[in-house]
């Protein structure tokens, strides 16, 4: 016979005898064993289905409690009652009607008691635990600390209920992302538990489970770990395999065993969990759904959107069923299969699951809670992939200014706002603002979090991602190994992240053109992601297209060929022939078949990748501005150049739509139709194209942008080749564009000897055979040092 038999056999005992005295009048007497049942009751933590109802009997017993206690007019038992009340509406999640009670339970108290009792502990332990799943974290933790201070004066620093005082504590910093000081509160609270109990104790279990939520948080894996077998060794000990408690364990293992990227480890821990539950719940059990979100979340994370998006439905179909279609429990399984539509690039049937989670939220919630801003930055991821870029930003800032008002402005979750919003800035090319945003929420993270940590790592990422959209390749290259070194002592040298700072630090080799030191990091990465992940992954493809541009880079277009196949292999089988990455794939293939010069292939697969973005995107998005771009190009060198012009010109027109005239995607369109014309021998048409571009560079780019030096040297070429060649100007331009490339890639750089190839065909004209030896010197030495 089961602990809970007991319990239950206990309960019947109380409530005969609370009846019995009922019937013969002693109303005192039945309200005490009435609210003796009650909290007996309360004990029962893994209730199966049966027990479950178990809740209606507890109001049964409250209604009762309630009445003798009424008849009799005692203030403290009838606010012993409605604390039971508040306590069973805290089960049925009901927190207002909760917090009604409570606060009606403490008024009652402070009127009749010493504000120093163990009573007026109970009712600010009450109501803590309410205002901590209201989401307003900073009235809890005053409410579990005035319950604390209470119970320390009563009862000194070794008692049960001073242990449960810390533990609450530790759980109202926890949600404040304030980890330290949650730390610190949970082990104050194992102390006491382990100096009561041993280790032989539910309650030792939960504050080893708590332990190791915080270390989780904090990335402190292997502790995390640590932890949670502690807390299941003791639970199975206990209650046995086949038990809530258990289940719960099983759980908090399988999560964290996702987050280390162990996913069988994760589906085993997590199935654990549902078989136990199922057996003991039944199928229409709020458990249960979150067991299938937990799963669904992490068949996401392996790229097994449809099994995903099964475990989300049934989450959502069994909340629906118990629930009904307005609470906030439905909020969390829209938002849930928003993602995996978003994973999918379904943008629209995204939009539609977010908009829906707010709209619930906000009408049972209002406007200004924590988790309304969470769905503002879901939708404004959205619009970034829609390229609605002033929508996205809008309400990031609203995100941002709750969290702001909530939290204050040294919380992570606004520290992870500016980091958004410095994301969409760093796409609308606004470098500047990007950095602030970032530069922001770096500065929380290292006073929040350790210097060290997973997102400061990420910060110093994201900085060198901006640094590098400003050709700040050594500002950037610093932060990229910044971010290395801290992912590399936290996670060890086989870990993704790890593979990512690889990434980003070949991008910046590729842009120096050290295409060997490029590869081989590029190679080490994917050693790391197939080990870790296996051959067919997302991010194995990624960086399968690296490896391919890098080939391209090298004129090995072959060996491009084959990673950019493999790349739209692995795509193809994962998110099928619909995917936007899969048409990011084809614009790959393309380029390669243009770089073999098989502009038909070229053509027919740019084709199939704007076939994809059209549908996908719609025509209004700056990615399909570029697969027009791409196509013109091919067309211009099939000599197609009425093709090529209309290709260019959609894609202009994309651009101006979204970025205006003054903007440097629209100065390189520019350029392109000045080059189209340049083909055709129009080249009075050709230079205007040109300057339009160079104006446009001028503005927005530094003095010294190697942007500009290809304007100056397309210039020169057209002063050059003119029927009334302009050699001044065309020397001039040359050498402001000279003027520009040698800082920026040093003397020896292939362009180089092309402009000076161009300069010597002038002075040739001109007659001035010194400067023609000079600068043929000069070009020669280069090819010379690029063989």
């Amino acid at each position: 016979m089961g602990l809970n038999w007991c319990r239950m056999r206990g309960i019947e005992s109380l409530t005969k005898k609370a009846q019995l005295n009922y019937q013969c009048g002693y109303f005192e007497g039945a309200g005490w064993h009435y609210n003796q049942a009650l909290e007996v009751l309360k004990t029962i933590k893994n209730r199966g289905a049966k027990e479950q109802r178990d809740l209606t009997k507890a109001e049964e017993y409250c209604n009762q409690a309630e009445e003798a206690a009424r008849l009799i007019g005692d203030q403290v038992q009838l606010a012993k009652c409605l604390d039971n009340q508040g306590a069973i509406k805290i089960a049925k999640k009901m927190y207002d009607e909760a917090l009604v009670d409570y606060k009606r339970s403490l008024e009652l108290k402070l009127e009749k008691i010493s504000e120093i009792s163990p009573d007026i502990a109970d009712s600010y332990s009450g109501l803590g635990e309410i205002y901590l799943n209201l989401s307003k974290f900073d009235t809890s933790l005053s409410m579990f600390q005035k319950a604390l201070a209470i119970r320390q004066q009563v009862y000194g620093e070794g008692h049960f209920d001073v242990a449960n005082s810390y533990y609450n504590v530790g759980s109202a910093y926890f949600q404040k992302s304030d980890f330290e000081d949650a730390l610190t509160m949970h082990e104050s609270a194992l102390d006491i538990r382990l100096k009561l109990h041993g280790n032989d104790s539910l309650y030792v279990a939960r504050s080893y489970n708590s332990i190791g939520n915080v270390y989780h948080m904090t990335l402190d894996y292997e502790d995390a770990l640590s932890m949670y077998r502690k807390s299941l060794d003791i639970k199975l000990n206990i209650v046995g395999e086949h038990s809530l408690e258990a289940a719960q364990a099983y759980s908090d293992l399988g999560l964290l065993l996702l987050d280390m990227s162990q996913f069988p480890k994760a589906v085993i821990m997590l199935q654990k969990t549902l078989d136990i539950q199922l057996q003991l719940l039944g199928d229409h059990n709020i458990q249960v759904a979150d067991t299938y979100s937990n799963l669904g979340n992490l068949y996401s994370c392996q790229t097994q959107y449809e099994t995903a998006l099964i475990m989300h439905q049934k989450a959502l179909g069994i909340k629906l069923e118990v629930l009904g279609n307005r609470h906030l429990e439905l909020v969390s399984s829209y938002n849930n299969i928003g993602i995996v539509y978003q994973n999918q690039s379904k943008y629209g049937d995204a939009l539609k699951m977010y908009q829906k989670s707010l709209e619930i939220q906000l009408d049972l919630d209002g406007g200004e809670s924590i988790t309304v801003a969470s769905l503002y930055n879901n939708i404004a991821v959205i619009y970034q992939s829609q390229s609605k870029y002033a929508e996205a930003l809008s309400i990031s800032q609203k995100a941002l200014k709750i969290q702001l008002d909530k939290l204050g402005n040294q919380n992570i979750d606004v520290a992870n706002s500016y980091n958004n919003i410095g994301l969409i800035y760093n796409h609308q090319d606004k470098y500047d603002d990007a950095l602030e945003m970032h530069n922001k929420s770096l500065h929380i993270r290292l006073k929040v979090l350790d210097d060290e940590s997973h997102d400061v790592a990420n910060s110093y990422s994201n900085i060198g991602d901006v640094y590098v959209n400003q050709l700040k390749y050594e500002d950037a290259l610093c932060m990229y190994e910044k971010s290395s070194n801290i992912r590399l002592k936290l996670l060890g040298g086989n870990h993704e992240d790890v593979a990512k700072s690889y990434i980003s630090i070949a991008n910046i080799y590729t842009e120096h053109c050290k295409h060997e030191e490029a590869l081989l990091l590029y190679l080490k990465a994917l050693d790391i992601q197939t080990d870790r992940l296996g051959y067919n992954h997302l991010d194995i493809a990624i960086t399968y297209n690296k490896i391919g541009h890098t080939y391209c880079y090298q004129s090995s277009f072959d060996k491009a060929y084959d990673m950019f196949h493999k790349a739209l292999k692995i795509r193809l089988l994962l998110l099928g022939d619909g995917h936007i990455d899969v048409a990011n794939s084809y614009n790959n293939l393309g380029l390669v078949y243009s770089n073999m010069s098989k502009l038909d292939n070229a053509v027919v697969t740019l084709k199939k990748a704007l076939d994809i973005q059209l549908k996908v995107l719609g025509e209004h998005d700056l990615d399909v501005s570029a697969t027009f771009n791409n196509i013109a190009n091919a067309y211009a060198r099939q000599a197609k150049y009425g093709q090529a012009l209309s290709m260019y010109q959609q894609s202009l027109n994309i651009q101006l739509d979204i970025l205006g005239d003054n903007n440097i995607k629209v100065a390189t369109s520019y350029n392109n139709i000045g080059n189209v014309y340049k083909l055709q021998g129009k080249t009075d048409t050709a230079l205007e194209f040109y300057q339009k571009s160079l104006h446009i560079k001028l503005e927005v780019l530094d003095s010294n942008h190697v942007d500009l030096a290809t304007s100056y040297f397309n210039i020169g070429l057209i002063y050059s080749g003119q029927d009334t060649p302009n050699y001044n100007e065309a020397l001039l331009v040359f050498q402001k564009a000279l003027d520009i490339f040698i800082p920026a890639f040093g003397d020896s750089h292939p362009t180089l000897a092309t402009i000076y190839d161009n300069m010597a065909k002038i002075y040739r004209d001109q007659n001035d055979f010194q400067n023609v030896e000079r600068l043929n010197r000069q070009s020669k030495s280069i090819r010379a040092t690029r063989k």
